[in-house]
């Protein structure tokens, strides 16, 4: 029985299947994370009267994390904010089809450069001794952590640019308003 798939498509579900269920981990662990550490901090503040400084700091950094690990299932689920008055514009499926093409061909020149950018960052604030105020952890690290997440959303728009543009069958399915893994 042959597969509907080629070699090159099958390896990409299957990345699509691990990459999934990482970046859902990382975006929903990082803000029920956000959701303990603030619940934590108003309690200690109410019954002991203790305010813990830490906590903003925390919830704050969690919140930006939260953010971008979002990012690459947004670009996979196709859920990016599109000008549709582009490709309303011109009547027939062709013409649309083109817009959306070049559209989606923009996104991954954004992504790439912006990664390529947060990378230079990284790197060079990887020689200075920033830390950050209340936590003490040298803030390369959120930026690094950053910086793969773009790198993930840019591997991500290459993907949904393949499945859209070139796959002839539909590679990755859609959860709609869910945040499932199939």
């Amino acid at each position: 029985m042959k597969s509907e798939f080629n070699l090159f498509e099958r390896f990409l579900r299957s990345f699509d299947a691990v990459l999934s269920k990482i970046e859902t981990f990382l975006s929903v662990g990082s803000i029920s994370l956000c959701g303990v550490i603030l619940l934590f901090s108003i309690l200690n503040r109410v019954l002991f009267k203790i305010p813990l400084r830490w906590t903003e700091e925390a919830c704050r950094m969690l919140m930006i994390i939260s953010i971008f690990s979002s990012q690459p299932i947004v670009t996979r689920e196709r859920a990016h904010l599109k000008l549709a008055f582009l490709s309303e514009m011109l009547k027939g499926k062709k013409g649309e089809k083109i817009i959306d093409a070049i559209a989606d061909a923009s996104i991954i020149v954004i992504f790439t450069v912006v990664s390529i950018l947060f990378f230079r960052y990284t790197i060079s604030s990887s020689k200075y001794n920033q830390v950050s105020p209340a936590m003490g952890y040298p803030m390369w690290v959120l930026y690094g952590y950053l910086t793969l997440t773009l790198l993930d959303t840019t591997v991500r728009a290459i993907m949904v640019f393949w499945d859209d543009y070139f796959s002839k069958k539909k590679l990755f399915t859609h959860s709609d308003d869910e945040f499932t893994t199939t």
